[in-house]
């Protein structure tokens, strides 16, 4: 079995991985507990052996509020018509 296994590790280590991956594709497996609970370990490992990054600098979160999308009622229609920003905002 040994010596099957060395010449024909190659195929044995394909058919290996054909096999898992086509059983992680069902659903059967991928909704089981165990499976969750598995891939969530492997997940945290992976972090883990990864180490702390900085965050990368060209990402920005900007939250933007629905009030801050509407024009207040302190600007007159000389002002809204001479801005085309003002006038995207007066009719979303």
């Amino acid at each position: 079995m040994v010596k099957f296994l060395s010449q024909h590790s190659k195929w044995f280590i394909a058919v290996s991985g054909f096999l898992v991956f086509g059983l992680t594709q069902t659903q059967w497996l991928t909704s089981l507990a165990l499976w969750h609970t598995a891939e969530g370990k492997l997940i945290d490992n992976r972090y883990l052996l990864r180490g702390n990054k900085p965050p990368d600098p060209d990402i920005m979160l900007v939250g933007i509020q629905n009030s801050s999308l509407k024009i207040d009622d302190e600007l007159s229609t000389n002002e809204i018509a001479a801005s085309p920003t003002l006038q995207l905002m007066d009719h979303p």
